[in-house]
């Protein structure tokens, strides 16, 4: 499979003058993020009809001029897109509609749910993929011909699997299903902020008030300290650990001598900070309301929706986690439980008028 390195702005600003004439532009990502807060961009692969590009982003440096000549075609199409939009997004890339991510093509086409590349393009196409590179140091360099050819591989199908999939969506008269489902992910890679990121830590909303308020606080600090040092957050502070700090005593005297799964060097370094974290907490005037638990009678409730959900994925041939998610018959509860007689957001949209109001009725 032929394909072009490049590794100059002079030279990518060449090449991507033609993507204007390209009716889709299908994209790639190798990226690293095992031991950061963000990801690491080693490669991005760019594929039309005319040529398959890899762009080199160590070399290329600022990555900003990038996203609008990505925009330049009419559709730009990825597999499983999430985490390459996120690694695009953190490097100053930000995609836009319209997106057609392949995989939600597939499961609405019909094929079933989480297809990988490498089937799809064997279902599709016919052609069988090796996955010997997976696993590379994507940021050493000089990157290996196998590492190029195997890069280029994984997105050279790309186009044609697309086009496949929108010319059964189009005839099902689900392509607008695909694009709008797609066009979702684009908002997983908004940074909501430090004072969200308790919304990552299962379990604390359900402490009591106190530990509750500085679990939120404690959630903020290791936001921002992971970002600050580019580290995960498990290794800044693990979820557990976090939970267990958030239930000190913030008037006892100092710093406790040992926490369960805090190492001793960061106790001594952050401990002193959580602790005045806790008394800040303690000290303000509203406490976080914990979230509306759900009672046994609405969780068999949710079990009925759940039903009339499998009934109907599978009379449209679609998973059904896709069509109707739990998490999605639990927010409508909820919803319910609160006194709100619209849908959720995640119900609105293409599922509103294909579950949603039969959802809604059967739960009225």
């Amino acid at each position: 499979m032929r394909f072009e390195l490049i590794t100059s702005p002079i030279r990518l600003a060449e090449v991507a003058a033609s993507w204007p004439a390209e009716p889709v532009l299908a994209i790639d990502t190798e990226f690293v993020f095992e031991r950061t807060y963000y990801p690491q961009l080693g490669l991005i692969q760019v594929a039309g009809r005319r040529g398959i590009w890899l762009l080199d982003p160590l070399a290329l440096g600022d990555l900003a001029p990038l996203a609008a000549a990505l925009r330049a075609a009419p559709l730009r199409t990825l597999h499983a897109a999430q985490g390459d939009l996120h690694a695009l997004a953190c490097a100053g890339v930000e995609l836009t509609e319209p997106l057609l991510d392949t995989q939600i093509a597939a499961a609405l086409a019909g094929l079933g749910g989480g297809f990988s590349y490498q089937r799809l393009v064997a279902a599709l196409l016919g052609i069988e993929l090796g996955k010997h590179a997976t696993r590379s140091n994507w940021l050493a360099r000089p990157l290996s011909e196998p590492q190029l050819a195997y890069a280029a591989e994984d997105v050279g199908h790309l186009v044609a699997v697309s086009a496949e999939l929108q010319a059964g969506l189009e005839r099902s008269g689900r392509l607008s299903w695909a694009l709008e489902e797609s066009a979702c992910l684009l908002a997983t890679v908004e940074d909501p902020g430090p004072e969200e990121a308790w919304r990552r830590v299962g379990g604390l909303d359900q402490l009591p008030p106190a530990a509750r308020a500085a679990g939120r606080a404690l959630a903020a600090w290791r936001e921002r300290e992971a970002a600050r040092r580019d580290l995960p957050r498990r290794w800044v502070l693990s979820d557990d650990a976090l939970l267990r700090v958030a239930r000190l005593d913030p008037e006892a005297a100092g710093v406790p001598a040992t926490i369960e799964g805090v190492p001793p060097r960061q106790l001594a370094r952050d401990g002193p900070v959580w602790v005045e974290l806790l008394r800040q907490a303690n000290a303000a005037d509203e406490v976080p309301p914990p979230a509306l638990r759900l009672e046994p009678r609405d969780k068999q409730t949710i079990d009925r929706l759940a039903r009339l959900v499998r009934q109907r994925a599978a009379e449209l041939a679609l998973p059904a986690e896709l069509l109707a998610p739990r998490r999605l018959l639990t927010a409508l509860v909820r919803f319910r439980r609160e006194g709100r007689s619209d849908l959720p957001a995640g119900l609105r949209g293409w599922r509103e008028e294909v579950i949603g109001r039969d959802l809604a009725a059967l739960l009225d």
